[in-house]
């Protein structure tokens, strides 16, 4: 696993948990100063499809 292999889990794992503690997209990026994608992006994110 390359370092960009673990960094693209790392963002799976933290929109997971984003989602999972049903933070809104101003939330997020409180928690996460580095949260690259626009409010429009995360609003259609569901946890079933961030794996895929």
């Amino acid at each position: 696993m390359t370092g960009k292999d673990v960094t693209e889990l790392e963002t799976q794992i933290n929109q997971m948990v984003y989602k999972l503690y049903e933070l809104n997209h101003e939330e997020v990026l409180v928690v996460d100063k580095e949260f690259k994608i626009s409010n429009e992006e995360y609003d259609v994110i569901e946890i079933e499809n961030i794996t895929a």
